[in-house]
């Protein structure tokens, strides 16, 4: 009878075993599209045998767990590579943008707008007297100008987008890091009755959403808690805690165990978060850079040519546009504070002519002022030197 008995539970723990199997392969094709699932595995185990009738006999076998398959080398790299695509993607999609800023087939385009202004230069050019061609390059000029305000501002929108998607970011790091800590806890619980699979599926799912935000680092533990820091080493999910992020608008702050914000921006490089801190301290200044050099060198450039002509009536006044700091340093000294001071040729000069009222020169033609030339070469000098000039007058304004 005991044979008979043995044998029956034999048979009975194998068929158990067998459906707690089916059960686990069941579960595998339920989830079969369940984002960040693991295929689940049975492990079976011989059990002990036992003493009959003078020898020794099997039991069975018996499902000992039930155990994720999952490599954790491979789930650790693509999730680095995730935050690596993640950055990318993003910096693509704002390149996009930027592209639409610099769009060159409209109407209204920066190229668009100098081609006409040149235009209409080479006009005035051909006729200098004509009042339609002076009014049309008047107003090509005002275009031209309205143009690069348009692209600066464009810019400026972006860059507000991209502190708006920090912000944001920020949010949805702090509520993921939040859940991973509470998924700890949880898994904790119930590892010690059975296996957390599903749970631990669930937390590597979230895991791989911070990586999308952030790169990351991350490791588990004896006990299956899970510990997230930054790549750089700063704790976001220790056991049950987790540690906040925060975004004052520039930075992007870590906030210790002490409760001290630490300054962790420039350690982001990956995730959406590196891409947009890419494109907003990186891509848009360079871009803004070129857009200043352009409007700049433009502006110096016209200006220059422009001082070289003279109206359809003659000046009695002028007032410079330009204003420097110190009237004592050399004009071309950058402790001037004068615009364009690294562009004025230091062994330059310039002439004055004077008329009377008929429209005569006064005296024997025009003043020649060396710039570089004793006591001419600050601002102060300057006006002095012009001031020695028979009926001319100059001053400095405060």
């Amino acid at each position: 009878m005991s044979g008979i008995t043995l044998l029956l539970n034999t048979a009975k723990g194998a068929l158990m075993a067998q459906q707690l199997a089916m059960d686990v392969v069941s579960h595998n094709v339920a989830n079969v599209n369940t984002p960040d699932y693991t295929r689940q595995v049975a492990n079976f185990q011989a059990m002990r045998p036992a003493p009959f009738d003078g020898v020794t006999i099997g039991r069975g076998v018996d499902v000992t767990s039930v155990q994720r398959n999952a490599d954790a080398f491979i789930e650790n790299t693509l999730q680095q590579r995730q935050s690596d695509l993640s950055a990318t993607s993003e910096e693509e999609l704002y390149m996009k943008v930027l592209e639409g800023v610099f769009n060159e087939n409209t109407g209204r385009s920066l190229t668009g707008q100098m081609a006409d202004f040149w235009n209409a230069w080479n006009d005035l050019s051909n006729n200098p007297s004509g009042d339609s061609e002076r009014n049309v390059l008047f107003e090509r000029g005002k275009f031209l100008c309205q143009a690069f305000r348009d692209v600066s501002a464009d810019l400026d929108q972006v860059d507000r987008e991209l502190n708006l998607s920090l912000d944001a970011g920020v949010e949805s790091i702090n509520e993921i890091t939040g859940k991973i800590a509470n998924l700890n806890e949880q898994i904790v619980a119930m590892s010690i009755t059975g296996d957390a699979n599903d749970l631990i599926d669930q937390r590597q799912h979230l895991v791989n959403q911070l990586a999308e935000y952030l790169d990351i680092s991350y490791y588990v533990s004896s006990d299956n808690t899970m510990t997230v820091t930054t790549r750089k080493g700063n704790l976001l999910v220790s056991k049950a805690e987790s540690y906040s992020l925060s975004f004052d608008g520039n930075a992007v702050n870590w906030e210790s165990s002490g409760g001290a914000d630490v300054d962790i921006t420039d350690t982001i490089a990956g995730g959406k978060m590196g891409g947009w801190l890419e494109m907003r301290d990186s891509i848009l200044p360079e871009y803004n850079g070129k857009l200043n050099q352009l409007s700049s060198s433009l502006i110096w450039e016209v200006n220059n040519i422009h001082a070289q002509g003279v109206g359809l009536e003659r000046m009695t006044d002028m007032t410079a546009s330009y204003e420097a700091t110190d009237h004592t340093q050399n004009l071309w000294d950058q402790t001037s504070g004068l615009p364009y001071y690294d562009s004025i040729n230091s062994s330059g000069s310039f002439d004055i002519w004077v008329y009377d009222s008929s429209g005569a020169v006064v005296g024997a033609g025009p003043v020649t002022i060396d710039v570089d030339g004793a006591g001419v070469s600050t601002l102060n000098g300057l006006t002095g030197t012009i001031n020695g000039i028979a009926n001319m007058n100059a001053e400095l304004t405060p």
